[in-house]
């Protein structure tokens, strides 16, 4: 096997974290920008990667129902970019 078929066939390892209907859905997407992001030579995906993957494929099935964040939702609260409160909060002190 080559180097990038070793590759793609550890990303589809670690994209099978992902609940089945994601991955039907985007799994052919989300593999091309790992192979295409990937350094030539590449035999296998980074320990950093890997847990980054495995992490938020396990988020999405263990969590499925928790909505995003009202401002990323078209029509939810304000959709005016608010910076968060803690550097709202420092720019008071440095006055």
């Amino acid at each position: 096997m080559t180097d990038q078929a070793n590759l793609e066939r550890a990303y589809r390892r670690l994209l099978a974290w992902y609940p089945r209907e994601f991955r039907q859905e985007h799994e052919q997407e989300i593999l091309a920008v790992l192979m295409a992001s990937a350094p030539d030579g590449q035999r296998r995906p980074g320990l950093v990667e890997s847990a980054d993957l495995i992490r938020s494929g396990l988020w999405m099935r263990l969590c499925p129902s928790v909505p995003r964040s009202a401002y990323t939702v078209p029509g939810g609260r304000s959709q005016r970019k608010r910076q968060p409160p803690d550097l709202r909060i420092r720019r008071r002190v440095r006055r």
